[in-house]
């Protein structure tokens, strides 16, 4: 029998609170795969097939610039070291940084998209516009699952709808266009009946004070900022009538596949990611505007969806999901060993012959 793929991933276990995404994958796999969290002593010293890295920013962050320049040295000593020991391997959160780096930090995320033998992007509109990946390497599209399982292990129960309700929500950063929506938002008539409800942590924190003032005197507009629980933000979902994501660019989003999970109508941002999305699950579940003013915000909440309508996620079961990403991991693992890089058995001893 032969020994398991053994995964280093970046990130190994969400905190709670944090994006799901990771853990559902993890949780789905099967048990021929073995995935550790990264660390940097693990990622030097300890023996792995595959480094699967889902946010490499994430991990060049630190809390004073040297301590950046520093991690971003070892990232670089890093993909060296992994030229002969792992395959590299990358989803594609973001097609590019949500914010500005460090010349050396982007040096460093540089080389680790060159690095990797395999691109797993999550969409056909998001592989066709991503970076190109390395000669020779694989990019394979892997939808973004659904969140059903964290749905029902929640167990939260039915919550009415509130009509004309609109919840913006998750982490509230300043691509995310809140400034847009809420301008738009003070010039939609009071007669039309909607509200507009934001909740989330802002990053940085004096983003929230910018929203506070930009919403000041519109008693139609509430907020909620700062961490929520998973069964509070699923609260606040269910009782929207529609989420709005007024991203200025949006490629992939956690955010929406949430609210389709529970069955709440999007209005987003015009993007071939949107439209690939609307096209799949129905246009009326996925409403796109191609600019945020009060006419568009107005119509596009005009919808009326069925109270027990759900969309149709059967294609982002992580049960399937999990395995492509099993199924590429294998590949990795076996593609190295058949080109002679070196291998170690599961007692830790090299092979004394190899093919070079």
């Amino acid at each position: 029998m032969s020994r398991r793929t053994i995964v280093l991933m970046s990130p190994g276990e969400t905190a709670e609170n944090d994006n799901p995404f990771v853990d559902l994958l993890i949780r789905h796999l099967p048990a021929d795969i073995t995935v550790r969290s990264f660390s940097w002593k693990s990622a030097f010293f300890s023996r792995y097939d595959i480094l699967h890295i889902h946010w490499p920013e994430h991990i060049l962050s630190a809390g004073s610039p040297m301590k950046r320049r520093i991690k971003s040295a070892l990232f670089l000593g890093l993909m060296v070291r992994n030229r002969l020991m792992a395959s590299n391997l990358r989803t594609v959160h973001n097609l590019r940084p949500h914010e500005e780096a460090a010349r050396l930090t982007r040096l460093a995320l540089k080389s680790w998209e060159r690095s990797c033998r395999a691109n797993v992007f999550l969409s056909r509109a998001g592989e066709s516009a991503g970076s190109r990946p390395a000669p020779g390497a694989l990019a394979e599209v892997v939808p973004h699952g659904d969140y059903r399982p964290l749905v029902d292990r929640l167990c939260r129960p039915p919550k009415d709808r509130v009509e004309g309700r609109l919840l913006a929500f998750g982490y509230l950063r300043p691509y995310k266009g809140l400034e847009q929506l809420i301008a738009a938002f003070h010039d939609v008539p009071v007669e039309q009946g909607l509200t507009l409800r934001i909740t989330g942590a802002p990053m940085p924190k004096s983003y929230g004070d910018e929203l506070r003032i930009l919403a000041a005197g519109d008693e139609r507009i509430s907020m909620a900022l700062g961490r929520q629980t998973d069964e509070d933000l699923v609260d606040e979902i269910m009782t929207a009538s529609a989420i709005v994501l007024p991203y200025k660019q949006v490629y992939n989003s956690g955010a929406a596949l949430l609210a389709l999970t529970l069955s709440r109508p999007l209005i987003v941002t015009d993007s071939p990611t949107m439209k690939e999305l609307g096209d799949e699950v129905g246009d009326v579940w996925v409403t796109r505007l191609p600019r945020w003013d009060a006419k568009s915000l107005s119509d596009a909440q005009g919808i009326r969806i069925p109270a027990e309508a759900s969309p149709d996620l059967r294609g982002r079961e992580w049960s399937s999901l999990s395995e492509q990403y099993a199924v590429l991991y294998r590949g990795l693992r076996q593609s190295r060993n058949l080109f002679g890089r070196r291998r170690v058995d599961d007692r830790g001893h090299r092979p004394k012959t190899d093919i070079t």
